[in-house]
């Protein structure tokens, strides 16, 4: 083997200078510590479920109709006055009507028929009532509306303030034989007194007939349950809910409008889920500000420290840069493979290289940090302020071209780390599509929902991961259970 004295002369010098520690330095740079920073390392994105309910009026008016008895009130032989019995009939005369105000109130419109008839008690003694002019009539048809303003109180109790008015569609006359009687002004009077109370009782009923407290329990304990994934086998998916918010329901258009849902985070796990202690149900609280259509869900899309220095160090392993001094090409560098983790809110990068010529070798890792940027665009994460360590800066040796090559090296090196995440975010998509496809909710009734676009809103490090942090919107429909059958009522 033929080698030329300059060359020799060259390998010589590198070899002494290296072995003074000068070509790399006088020792071994120590790795930056690892590890993501503390305020990260539990870092999880908030989901923000937002399900518009929408119920048509005609949905709730059917619901409506099968709880108003067609006789709300039957009385017979009621005392009057000087010996005078009274049978009294109030039936509804057609369907009840569900109306929305401008105000945003639920109207219920009740078509009310009245039928009473009085007679003499020494009629009831002889047997001898019958439909002779001894017995005095009353017919009238009156329309009752109830304007309902609902509210629901921090307790998740329902509020509900009731105003109740009539107007009469035919006017109440006394028929006595051939008499005809207007008692409109002096019903009128009698009414007019009655309607405060008429309203507290519809206020004290609904008020007692209220289960949303029980049924948003219910559904908080639902939601804190974990549930069985049908993939990866083992995998747990953890809803861990912060916050429900719901909105005092409102009519708008032919519709009751509610905007509800929950803000939590939204996980998943492998292996047994942990045993949590129930959360007590917090208060009601309104909905957050922003657009209320759609449903919008947060969750991270991670990709792990092992798969991206894999796939560093597949771009990169084997890549070889020449070490030359004075002009004079002395020996070879070659990149053998790259690691990746989080190192506070930086990206460690331990670059390890084997130099060799044919006097002398060396091994060893060279360290870069940088910062991970997020392109939205591009759904990519890649790498800002890269650059070597200061420990790793110093060791700048006496090659003519040590810096040449090391700012190769970092130029290769940063190209390299540009983390495409579109993958990751379709596959989030496709899992809460398949765990949201049906979802039973408390007391009957199921939530499908489709996410069908995404954004990407930040990057963040966890001990495991390189995470980004996703937005997935799309729609929701709650599926409600058929009407209840209709219920006697007194």
């Amino acid at each position: 083997m033929e080698c030329s004295l300059p060359r020799a002369a060259a390998g010589l010098a590198l070899l002494g200078l290296s072995s003074c520690g000068w070509l790399w330095g006088d020792g071994v740079p120590e790795a930056p510590p690892r590890g993501a920073a503390i305020a990260q390392q539990d870092a999880g994105a908030a989901s923000t479920i937002r399900v518009p309910l929408t119920i048509d009026l005609a949905e709730l008016q059917a619901q409506i109709q099968q709880q108003v008895p067609t006789t709300l009130l039957q009385e017979t032989g009621k005392p009057l006055e000087k010996g005078v019995l009274m049978d009294l009939t109030v039936q509804r005369r057609g369907d009840v009507l569900v109306q929305g105000r401008e105000n945003g109130q639920i109207r219920l419109v009740v078509p009310l028929h009245i039928h009473a008839e009085g007679y003499h008690s020494l009629q009831v003694r002889n047997k001898k009532r019958d439909e002779s002019t001894k017995t005095a009539k009353v017919d009238a048809d009156l329309k009752l509306f109830v304007d309902l303003d609902l509210d629901i109180s921090p307790e998740w109790k329902m509020l509900s303030e009731a105003t109740v008015h009539y107007a009469w569609d035919s006017r109440p006359a006394l028929k006595l034989g051939r008499l005809s009687l207007d008692l409109t002004d002096a019903i009128d009077e009698k009414l007019e007194e009655k309607l405060p109370a008429i309203a507290r009782k519809i206020e004290k009923r609904l008020a007692e007939r209220d289960r949303l407290p029980v049924r948003i329990a219910g559904l908080w304990e639902k939601l804190a349950t974990p549930r069985p994934l049908p993939k990866p086998e083992g995998a747990w998916l953890l809803i861990e809910p912060s916050t429900l918010f719901v909105s005092a329901p409102r009519v708008s258009g032919a519709a009751v409008r509610i905007e509800a849902g929950m803000i939590g985070t939204v996980r998943t796990q492998l292996g047994a889920p942990p045993e949590r202690p129930p959360l007590p149900l917090p208060p009601r609280s309104e909905p957050p500000a922003g657009d209320g259509e759609g449903l919008r869900l947060g969750v991270d899309a991670v990709l792990p420290w092992e798969s991206l220095s894999e796939q560093a160090s597949d771009a990169l392993a084997g890549k070889s840069w020449p070490l030359t001094l004075s002009g004079t090409e002395t020996g070879t560098l070659t990149v053998t493979g790259l690691e990746l983790y989080p190192s506070g809110d930086q990206i460690a990068v331990g670059v390890s290289y084997d130099a060799q010529s044919p006097v002398w070798s060396s091994a060893g890792v060279l360290w870069l940090t940088g910062t991970p940027a997020l392109d939205v665009e591009g759904q990519r994460i890649s790498v800002d302020d890269f650059d070597y360590t200061v420990e790793t800066q110093d060791m700048a040796g006496a090659s003519a071209n040590s810096e040449a090559v090391r700012e190769r090296i970092k130029e290769h090196v940063r190209d390299n780390l540009d983390f495409p995440f579109g993958e990751a975010v379709r596959e989030q998509i496709g899992l809460a599509n398949e765990q949201l496809r049906s979802v039973d909710l408390p007391r009957g009734g199921t939530l499908s929902a489709q996410l069908d676009a995404a954004e990407l809103t930040g990057v963040y490090l966890t001990d495991a991961a390189l995470a980004a942090r996703v937005e997935l919107r799309g729609s929701a429909k709650i599926r409600l259970p058929p009407p209840k059958p209709p219920e006697d009522a007194p």
